[in-house]
């Protein structure tokens, strides 16, 4: 008996349908396999794009249906497109019931622990100080500035990692010093990192330099990278919708953000993890499953959004969301807040 037939689920949640392998490996080599394809392929300007920003999902889904199993490796993960399933999930991510998972080893290289990656206490520290350097009239303040192995080796791209990780340190421990002695605007985000805070027993706190590091790292590469990359297929959807153009102004510039989020979305696919035995709908779920949510498939869905799901429509946003996690581009509500804010300012 293989390890899927062990899986609890498949004995209480019927509705699920399993994507058996072989063996434990074949998922993972499928999903390299049908990534490379679509890479291949051309992406047409009808924004019908979904086979290229979540190629598995968009061909396993027609065969086993928009809820289904399969395995990366030893992990089982559950892939789920249910906005209601989702909403619920996102609602307990509160460590006791599901909970982020980690980064791999490089991405996390790249962020680091910043606010993307933590969880519980700390995420809560680190979003009160950054909430303070993000308020909107902050923001607006910086448009000017705007015109398990291998990791170990000692590639030649490894070694391009490490220098780069290295010297990014320093710059940012430079720029720290540098603040620390002028003091000229504590209320900036560097200098709120500096300052100390009242914890919840009401002593006197600090964040250590590794920390700031690593909240620098995360605000640039998840704040700058990310944004270009929204701007630029933003700016495309105009060029080919020439009649919004005219109308891109204040009222409106939300609207084209969040439609151009809903056609591209900056992560296509969100996830969690169990952290004890869960019933979700009417799937029973064991501890320690990974949870995915392929966003791109949400957001493209024509029973969510209309026959004109994959049409640019940005007036579709005039109105409330009619679901609360049918448009979900980003981890939380208030990183979607804080994030939503950098990218209107530098757009």
């Amino acid at each position: 008996m293989g390890p899927m037939e062990n899986w609890e689920p498949l004995s209480k949640a019927r509705h699920t349908r399993p994507c058996l392998p072989s063996d434990l490996r074949e998922h993972s080599r499928e999903i390299q396999r049908i990534s490379a394809e679509a890479l291949l392929k051309k992406i047409p300007l009808e924004h019908d794009v979904l086979h290229r920003l979540a190629p598995f999902y968009y061909r396993w889904s027609i065969m086993y249906g928009k809820t289904f199993l399969y395995w990366f490796g030893w992990k089982p993960r559950l892939t789920i497109s249910d906005p209601d399933m989702i909403k619920e999930v996102l609602t307990k991510s509160d460590g006791k019931t599901f909970e982020k998972i980690q980064l791999n080893p490089l991405a996390k290289l790249l962020f680091g622990d910043g606010l993307i990656q933590l969880t519980g206490k700390k995420w809560a520290i680190h979003r009160r100080i950054t909430n303070q350097a993000f308020n909107m009239e902050r923001v607006k303040a910086i448009k000017g500035v705007y015109i398990p192995g291998f990791r170990f080796l000692p590639t030649k791209m490894n070694k391009e990692r490490w220098r780069l990780d290295k010297e990014t340190r320093e710059s940012i421990r430079m720029l720290i010093e540098t603040n620390k002695k002028a003091r000229e605007d504590s209320r900036n985000l560097l200098g709120l990192f500096l300052s100390s805070y009242k914890n919840e027993d009401g002593e006197e706190e600090r964040l250590g330099i590794e920390e700031i590091i690593d909240e620098c790292k995360t605000f640039y590469f998840a704040g700058k990278e990310t944004t270009a990359n929204l701007l630029t297929w933003a700016v495309l959807l105009l060029a080919l919708h020439q009649e919004w153009q005219s109308r891109a102004h204040e009222e409106v510039v939300s609207m084209i953000i969040n439609e151009t989020l809903r056609l591209y979305p900056l992560g296509p696919i969100m996830s969690r993890q169990t952290c004890k035995k869960v019933k979700l709908g009417n799937l029973n779920i064991p501890a320690n499953t990974q949870l995915y949510f392929p966003l791109a498939a949400v957001h493209h869905d024509t029973e969510i959004w209309g026959e004109d799901a994959n049409e640019f429509n940005p007036s579709r946003f005039m109105e409330p969301r009619r679901h609360l996690a049918s448009f979900c581009p980003f981890d939380k509500d208030y990183e979607a807040v804080l994030w939503t804010r950098i990218t209107c300012a530098e757009g």
